[in-house]
Parts: structure tokens; sequence; C-alpha cells
């Protein structure tokens, strides 16, 4: 991990990881983090490319997103969500994001598009998302609504994830 970034972990497992590092408006990646992920702590020490939000666990994702992107020029290149999901659906903190959530949170999904590049993608790192019509549709209204080109990446259910996943976050 790069020394800019400190780790404060809380006492229990289950809490959050914080990190206390100051904004990088030059960082071409941002890598989201749900802190019930298995090993999402080896995961944030293997984005050391990337700036790192590790979402409050009972907090609003797509608000604490959003705050984060609000406060950056357009240069974002790629953003990372490292995130359980199900067909046509990802947890960010206690938000469902799912058709429903996408719609009603138009909008400020909308704002997302200051942030990011014209070329820029949404990776979205979890289990199942695009299965079936639902997550096809999901993807797609993503993409519409952030103006990014979204992929998804399938992720085991198990502690061996961080094994999987560190090599593609760090692209």
């Amino acid at each position: 991990m790069q020394s800019s970034k400190s780790l404060i972990l809380w006492p229990e497992p289950h809490q959050a990881l914080s990190l206390v590092q100051p904004l990088d408006k030059t960082a071409k990646v941002l890598t989201v983090v749900d802190p019930t992920v298995p090993n999402y702590v080896a995961l944030v020490r293997k984005a050391d490319a990337a700036e790192v939000l590790v979402l409050e666990p009972e907090g609003n994702g797509i608000e604490q997103v959003t705050d984060r992107l609000t406060s950056r020029s357009a240069n974002l290149e790629k953003l990372q969500m490292i995130v359980h999901g199900q067909p046509g659906k990802v947890q960010l903190g206690a938000v469902c994001l799912d058709q429903e959530t996408l719609n009603r949170y138009a909008n400020v999904l909308q704002s997302w598009r200051q942030a990011l590049m014209p070329d820029a993608k949404i990776l979205l790192y979890g289990n199942t998302i695009v299965m079936g019509t639902e997550g096809m549709a999901f993807m797609g209204r993503l993409s519409q609504l952030t103006g990014a080109l979204v992929e998804t990446w399938e992720t085991p259910q198990n502690p061996q994830l961080v094994n999987g996943i560190t090599d593609l976050i760090s692209d």
C-alpha cells in the first residue's frame, strides 16, 4: 500500500474499514468496496493503484459514492465496485441498487457523469449480477444513466475471493 494511505480497522470485524487519506482528484481509478465482502481488507491493501472508498455498511452507498465523485473533475477512467450482487441487483451499503432504485436515484446516478471520462467503465465485481433478463436490464439502465460502459466480473462466494480479484483490480 502506498505510504499516503493509512488504514484504521474498527474493533469488530463486521464494522467498516476506514481509509484515512486526502481525496486524490488525479486518480484515474476509484475502487468502491463493500466491507461485508470476504477478505475485503486484503482487497483494499492490494488496490494501491487506485483511490479506495470502503462503504459504511449501515449507510446509503449510493450517497457515499456520489459524495466522493462530486469532489472530482471528469478524469475517472474506471469505477470498480467490489460488492455483493444478485441477478439485477447490487448491494451498496444499506441500499440495494436494482431497477426500482435505479429509477429513484436516476438524477443522482446521472451526476456521476461529471466525474467520469467519456469512455469510462464501471466494473462490478459480484455474484450473478448479470444473470437473466433482470441482470441485462440492470446493466443497460446503469450504463444509460451514468454514460459509462458497465461490465461485470462474477466472483465466487468464498474466502478465496481475494485471489481471483486482486489481479483484476490492479489493471
